[in-house]
């Protein structure tokens, strides 16, 4: 076999390791334990702040109704939490795309995942599940959880956190989880919603169990290099 036969199997077995292990272990798993560390190191440096404050014998005020206590304590967590979610949620999708992308282009699929109606996680679990035969993993709990998400982040991208008190299904979504707070807004018939560390940290987990599960199933079905 001459240098030029040669070259296209050395690029599969490139593309196959690149899929199945590299973009998991050496990229998504980093990537995600990278959210891990942000949540922890917020944390902190919000908690140290309210203790200086404690010890410090006088406090600025900002105006009549908010001080340095207050921002720290719900203005400037309220604003953080809500922009961790949101970027560990947009990571998701980006992933769930990536994996259509590669296992599309190893496995030289003719439907790719933008030939697939939809968009976002629906359109990449549609391609997953009915191109490249994974579905085990869409068919537990925690990828009902990450629909969930896919809820509270379009609630969170398209009105900043509010929505109509006729929105039954968006009071389910916050009921069914302890660690999402939501807020009346009495004059507008709205609700907004109010992201928390702990649910920050919840969908965190969730998540990277949802890829730990994919990654272990794509694994075990994968073809042989050859």
């Amino acid at each position: 076999m001459t240098k030029t036969q040669r070259e296209p199997e050395i690029q599969k077995i490139i593309d196959y390791e690149y899929t199945y292990h590299f973009f998991f272990n050496h990229g998504l798993f980093d990537e995600l334990f990278h959210f891990e560390e942000l949540i922890s190191e917020t944390n902190a440096f919000l908690t140290s702040k309210l203790k200086s404050f404690e010890d410090s014998k006088e406090i600025e005020m900002i105006d009549d109704r908010f001080g340095k206590t207050m921002q720290y304590e719900a203005v400037f967590p309220t604003i953080l939490w809500k922009s961790i979610f949101l970027s560990v949620y947009f990571l998701t999708e980006k992933s769930l795309e990536q994996i259509c992308k590669n296992l599309g282009n190893l496995n030289q699929y003719s439907l790719s995942v933008k030939d697939i109606s939809g968009s976002g996680i629906y359109r990449s679990s549609t391609y997953l599940k009915k191109v490249c035969g994974i579905s085990e993993c869409f068919e537990t709990e925690i990828w009902n959880n990450i629909i969930d998400f896919n809820k509270i982040r379009n609630v969170l991208a398209h009105s900043d956190g509010t929505f109509s008190n006729e929105n039954k299904a968006i009071f389910k979504v916050c009921d069914k989880y302890g660690e999402l707070d939501y807020y009346e807004i009495t004059e507008e018939n709205e609700s907004g919603i109010s992201i928390s560390k702990s649910f920050t940290e919840f969908a965190l987990k969730r998540i990277q169990e949802f890829f730990n599960l994919m990654c272990n199933e794509m694994n075990e079905k994968k073809p042989s290099v050859t």
